[in-house]
C-alpha cells in the first residue's frame, strides 16, 4: 500500500473506533473499491453487527488488513439512534416548516442526494420500526447509513449541524 493509501486506511479505523467508543454499531462499506454500488456493505453479511458492535480487532482487519473504502453506521437499538433521511428537497422544506425543533438536531447533508439526514436518540423504552414515507424514510432497526464525514468517490457526507441528537 502507498503512503496515501494507508492514511486513508488508518483514518477509516479512525473514525469507526471513534463510532464505537460513541456506542454507535459500524460496518465497512465497499466503497470507491466497487464503483457500481460504492455504499452496498462490504461483508456477506451484517446481520451480527445489528445485535453487537464490532471489536477493535475486527475494525483492524476490515480497514488496515482488507482494506475497505467507506464507514456505514447501523441504526436502532444496537447504536441507540435512528435516522430521518429526506429523499425530495420539498419534503426537506415542509419538514424544517412544520417541526422546527425536530430538525434542529445533529444533521448530516448526504453525499449524493445533498439532501438532510437526521439522527435522533432512541430512548431504550422506545419502539421505533423502520418507515417509508413519500420522500421521506425513518430508518432504524436493521438498516443504516453512510457514516458522517464519508467520502465516496466526489461525494462527501457532511456534518451540518454537530448538536448532540434529540432523544425521541
Amino acid at each position: 500500500m502507498s503512503n496515501w493509501s494507508n492514511h486513508t486506511q488508518q483514518s477509516l479505523l479512525d473514525k469507526a473506533y471513534q463510532m464505537v467508543m460513541r456506542g454507535w454499531s459500524v460496518i465497512p462499506l465497499r466503497g470507491m473499491g466497487d464503483p457500481t454500488k460504492p455504499k452496498a456493505p462490504a461483508l456477506p453479511s451484517w446481520k451480527v453487527y445489528q445485535s453487537h458492535k464490532p471489536r477493535f480487532e475486527e475494525l483492524q482487519e476490515w480497514f488496515i488488513e482488507k482494506g475497505y473504502g467507506a464507514l456505514g453506521v447501523v441504526l436502532g437499538r444496537v447504536s441507540g439512534i435512528v435516522v430521518i433521511d429526506i429523499d425530495k428537497p420539498e419534503i426537506e422544506i415542509a419538514f424544517q416548516t412544520a417541526l422546527p425543533h425536530l430538525a434542529n438536531t445533529f444533521t448530516v447533508r448526504s453525499g449524493n442526494r445533498k439532501l438532510p439526514h437526521y439522527y435522533y436518540a432512541l430512548s431504550p423504552d422506545l419502539d421505533a420500526p423502520a418507515r417509508t414515507g413519500h420522500g421521506i424514510e425513518f430508518r432504524s432497526d436493521g438498516q443504516y447509513v453512510v457514516a458522517p464525514t464519508m467520502v465516496i468517490g466526489e461525494s462527501e457526507w457532511r456534518i451540518e449541524n454537530p448538536k448532540i441528537p434529540h432523544t425521541l
